[in-house]
Order: structure tokens, then sequence, then C-alpha cells
């Protein structure tokens, strides 16, 4: 039941202007929000004085408004994150325990899981033949003319070197029955599954490779694709997305962050058309995709500080970041310590205090408070000088 009030500051012809972040943080003030979601990544190395989201989240701590933003989505390499003011609560993203099952099935007998959006009606058993394009994967549309005739086959491809359901739409008009696509070895078992024009398998990099070599092997390799739904319960949940930018902070090592991680991958989000669906005569352009990114994790906490004011209106923004980051959860669903995509524990770089938990974070027990004036001698002692100073307090 929370009133949403949206406030736009990027547009197709200057991007996300300085001057608009600004003046919109102004006008949500003006209007009385109690949180703001800023989904808006920044330059790493940018000085709080010189980001606008850093300015602007000072000026709403300083009238008692939360503030979430994403950390970004470069990861996983280390000191790519953004938004590292201390003021600001900065998002991490982690999976869910949801997925969307999808299985191959190789001629052999092998079966190898992956996911994916496509759920179509009477699809078909029988085997088809498998084959991969003449680009060493790529499927660019050079290599997929190279490739053997693929009309009423499946052929695999690499999510690298392009949009993956920009080359479904290739492999489509050539004929293709299906697509296997392989994502990169740096994501790990994680999959983004996107809408593709025909029935596709997105499949982690070490399946992909096990795809692979039965093709090699084979004189005549065939496939095709068992559609699950979606299932819950998957092991191994939350783990560390690997697009989730980390840390240490560039601009201040002595800040840990990110502060907190959150659900950012695979999230059913309202969209105002899906661009990679191919629409048949009279079909109504759905209203929901799935996104990923840590601009879906930073409103999943904005949405949880909302309850958390509305359970305790007199609390702080640094006593609402307080009981979030004090409460979470530092273990998966099986108990073992929150993993990242190379199957090693995450550190505190990437997970930062640990996983949300709501229902812990109504309850706290203790929190710890800050006025948006006690950052001061934080910034002094960074250096800055006077005039960097008052450009994000305004005396």
């Amino acid at each position: 039941r929370a009133h949403i009030a949206f406030y736009q500051v990027c547009f197709e012809q200057k991007g996300c202007d300085r001057d608009d972040i600004l003046a919109a943080v102004d006008e949500a003030i003006e209007d009385g929000v109690d949180v703001l979601s800023l989904s808006l990544g920044g330059n790493p190395g940018a000085d709080f004085s010189e980001d606008p989201v850093s300015l602007g989240g000072y000026t709403a701590a300083l009238n008692g408004v939360f503030v979430s933003t994403a950390a970004g989505n470069i990861g996983p390499n280390p000191a790519t994150l953004s938004n590292g003011a201390p003021w600001l609560l900065t998002v991490g993203a982690s999976t869910s325990d949801r997925r969307f099952a999808a299985t191959v099935k190789l001629g052999s007998g092998l079966e190898v899981d992956g996911e994916s959006l496509t759920e179509p009606k009477d699809y078909g058993k029988e085997m088809v033949p498998l084959v991969r394009d003449m680009g060493g994967g790529q499927c660019t549309s050079e290599s997929v003319l190279k490739a053997q005739n693929i009309t009423g086959k499946i052929i695999i491809c690499e999510a690298g070197g392009g949009v993956s359901t920009a080359k479904a739409k290739m492999v489509l008009r050539a004929g293709a029955f299906g697509m296997i696509v392989v994502a990169p070895a740096v994501f790990g078992p994680v999959i983004v599954p996107r809408p593709h024009v025909l029935p596709t398998v997105q499949v982690p990099y070490a399946v992909g490779q096990k795809i692979k070599a039965y093709l090699e092997a084979e004189s005549s390799p065939t496939a095709n694709f068992i559609f699950k739904g979606t299932l819950f319960d998957t092991p191994r949940s939350p783990m560390m997305a690997p697009f989730s930018s980390r840390g240490p902070n560039v601009k201040s090592r002595g800040i840990l962050k990110p502060d907190i991680i959150g659900p950012g991958v695979n999230v059913l989000a309202g969209v105002p058309g899906v661009v990679d669906m191919a629409l048949q005569p009279k079909e109504v352009m759905p209203k929901f995709d799935i996104k990923s990114g840590t601009s879906m994790s930073c409103p999943h906490l904005a949405g949880i500080a909302a309850l958390l004011k509305n359970a305790h209106p007199t609390w702080s923004p640094a006593s609402i970041k307080s009981a979030l980051m004090t409460t979470t959860e530092t273990t998966d669903n099986t108990k073992k310590p929150i993993a990242d995509v190379d199957g090693t524990q995450a550190t505190y770089f990437a997970t930062g205090a640990g996983h949300v938990n709501p229902k812990k974070a109504m309850d706290p027990g203790l929190v710890y408070n800050l006025t948006a004036a006690e950052y001061i001698p934080y910034l002094c002692g960074l250096k800055y000088t006077d005039q960097q100073v008052n450009s994000i307090i305004h005396p």
C-alpha cells in the first residue's frame, strides 16, 4: 500500500545528467518521500563531492530520507563498485532459489540442465540434428550462413560476441528448430535467462562443454529440449550474482562496501514492453519481463526500508540502515556460507554484511544512529578541501 512516485532523470539524448538527478532528489524531498531508490551507476573513482548520487543522497539523509543505491553491474572484478558514500545503502545482487528449468536431452541419452523462459505447447519429443556454426560458436550472421544447413536443427552458440536474443532472431530466420546458449565461464552455475524468439535453453559453461564434447564425438549428433517450468528450492541459494560489482571501496578504503546484498537475478519486473518477443497477430505485448542486475536488488532493499519506516516512523535513515545490516544472513539454504560463482566462499567485498532478512530487520534489538552532520569529520578525514565539503553538505 505504498505510494510510489517516479522521477525521470535519464533521457535518450543526454543520458543521466547530473543536474537532472539533483533536481529530482530535491523535488522528491519537497514531495515528502520517505525512501529513495536510485538504480543509477556512477564512476567508481569519482569523489563524493563530484558524484550526483552521493551529493543528492547526502541532502536526502539530511532531510530524513533513506536512500538505497545500486552497487553496479561490472563484477566480479574487484574495486568496481559505485555509490560508495557511507550515507548511502549500497546494494549488491544475489540469486534466489527460483529457476526456470529446462533440460537438453542428447542422442547419447545424457540429459543436462539449464534454464529457459520458453514453455512451448506440443513441442514434440523427437530428436533433431544438433549443429554448431563455423565461427567458434559466436553465431554471427556470417558464421551462421557458413554453417551447414540449419533448417529444422538445433544450433549451439556462445553467449559472448553479441546479445543472445539478437542471435536467436538471426538463427530463426535461417530456419533453426532451436538454440542452445552457453553462458560465459565467469558466470559459473548462474543463468540469466532471456526471452528468445525460438525455443532456447541457456546452459552454464561447464554444461556447454559436455554438449560440445558429445557433438564432436558423434558423426550424427542429435538433441531435444524438455521444458520443466518454474522450480523452487534450488540448492546453494542465495549465491552471489556474477555481475554484481565488488569492493573494496575505491574512494574510502575504511568503509566496507557493498553494505548488503538482496535478490537481483531473474526478478519478475514490470516493463513497458518486451522488445525481444516475437508476437503473433492479436497477441498482447507482455507487461512483465525477467530482469537481472543490481537495479533489481536496489529496489528490493528500498521496499524493505519502507516497511521498516512504517513500523518505526521515528527511525532515522542511519537507524534503518543499521537494522538491515545487523540482521543479515551469511549462510545459504544448505546452511553453508554464501558462495561466489566460482564455488568459493563469497568475501565481504562481494556480500557486505550479508543477505537481507526483512523479518529480523523489523526487530533488530539494537540500532546505531547517526546524524547527517556526523559525516562531516569523516569527510575532513578524507582530506577534502573546505570547498569540497561545502559542495556536499550545503552549509
